[in-house]
């Protein structure tokens, strides 16, 4: 018998919908509503027992081939920013831009594929939040850049260095090496953000064709988790209705962590074996929380 319990591997598309591993390729990618964070309880009531899970969270997000694409290098993690003035103009492909000074350790910032530095997004010398972007930079070649919705920012745990593209009626699947971001997305206010790639480069693509990037995210391992309809929420809060051994139920309130679309991993507030009520608790309900 396995040490770990099975694994879980789903895709999210953007519109939203679960997919197989293998067929989310030849998927039409139809639309569908991702987990509420708020559920009515109006609804038939089950029960869900927090058990141990492997989550791996895949995002896979229409996409479409841009020239010479922009993109910005990011914060590793929290800590001093110190900017190599020395690197500008074209820098190829490893070139490190800075460094993020934290808890007595230099972390790299560094660029992934031959660009041109167009913008300083950040001072050097000051404290940057993880995520910050910290330099703009101009790719040479052909980019495949997708949008994520902002209801789906928030499974942006991380950022693996390479997602996988493929074109509509045209190459793929292929590697596509990520580069930096997430960015901001254009358009209207709340249009989420961001993620480009560059293809390889022998890779013959066109301006403006349209295709599908699937961007791994995050992973977590023997981790507990409940279904995501079980809990008021899809990011580092949320909330659940625990039923005791007398079988009263009450609200209570928990820390979250990555969600592969059918799972969310309870990180603090609940112990192995622990029963909840789903769907989970909403606003409006009296008395809870």
């Amino acid at each position: 018998m396995s040490r770990f319990p099975r694994r879980t591997l789903t895709f999210v598309a953007l519109p939203t919908v679960v997919l197989s591993v293998g067929a989310w390729f030849l998927s039409d990618r139809p639309g569908a509503t991702f987990v509420p964070a708020l559920t009515d309880k109006s609804t038939q009531s089950t029960t869900a027992t927090v058990e141990r899970r492997n989550l791996v969270s895949v995002l896979a997000s229409n996409g479409s081939v841009v020239s010479s694409p922009s993109y910005s290098l990011t914060a590793p993690k929290s800590g001093v920013y110190l900017r190599d003035r020395s690197k500008k103009g074209l820098v190829p492909a490893g070139t490190v831009v800075g460094w993020i000074r934290s808890s007595g350790k230099r972390v790299p910032v560094t660029n992934p594929v031959e660009a041109t530095v167009q913008d300083e997004l950040a001072s050097s010398g000051t404290t940057v939040p993880e995520g910050l972007p910290l330099v703009g930079l101009k790719a040479s070649g052909y980019g495949m850049r997708a949008t994520i919705s902002e209801a789906l920012v928030y499974r942006l745990f991380e950022l693996a260095p390479e997602a996988t593209a493929q074109i509509d009626h045209g190459p793929g699947p292929f590697p596509c090496r990520v580069l930096g971001g997430p960015d901001k997305g254009g358009g209207e206010e709340g249009a989420g953000v961001t993620v480009t790639c560059a293809p390889p480069a022998d890779l013959r693509l066109f301006p403006g064709l349209k295709g599908v990037l699937a961007i791994r995210t995050g992973e977590a391992r023997n981790v507990l988790a409940l279904p995501v309809e079980a809990v008021a929420g899809s990011a580092e809060r949320g909330r659940v209705r625990v039923r005791d051994a007398t079988g009263s139920t009450g609200a209570r309130d928990v820390k979250l962590g990555l969600t592969d679309g059918s799972y969310i991993q309870i990180v603090d507030g609940l112990a192995e074996g622990d029963v909840v009520v789903s769907p989970a608790p909403a606003l409006t309900d009296p008395g809870e929380g």
